[in-house]
């Protein structure tokens, strides 16, 4: 009974975690001297919070770009899951809200699960893959 109630205390004590992202909002990651851009294209509940669904843009700049710039640009498709990305800014500058109510086609697709950890290898590939 014991290590039951300890086992419910501990789930208890794992906060379930809401990204502030929103489908439409686009969002910009720091990739060393350069930036790339994506849109959340849905979220994914599930019992560790919920987490944004993102779409890479065909993008690559030296900032952020703006709501304009990204307006008509097509995303590469294959959402990612991108765990702990919950914040619109990224108190490490690691990424920044751009803009909301842009145009999105929610993924139909699956998607790849990746975490925040993960950026500087995922960015890389999308400003290589040009």
């Amino acid at each position: 009974m014991a290590k039951q109630r300890a086992a419910q205390g501990r789930q208890a004590a794992r906060a379930t975690r809401k990204t502030e992202l929103e489908p439409g909002d686009a969002i910009a990651f720091c990739a060393g001297d350069r930036w790339v851009a994506a849109v959340v294209v849905r979220t994914v509940t599930d019992k560790g919070g919920q987490t944004p669904v993102i779409e890479w843009y065909d993008w690559t700049g030296q900032a952020p770009p703006d709501k304009d710039t990204l307006a008509d640009r097509p995303t590469r498709g294959g959402g990612v899951f991108l765990h702990g990305l919950w914040t619109r800014n990224d108190p490490r500058g690691r990424w920044r809200f751009v803009a909301s109510g842009l145009p999105h086609a929610a993924a139909s697709r699956g998607f790849s699960i990746h975490r925040v950890a993960e950026l500087p290898v995922l960015v890389g590939d999308v400003g290589r893959a040009r």
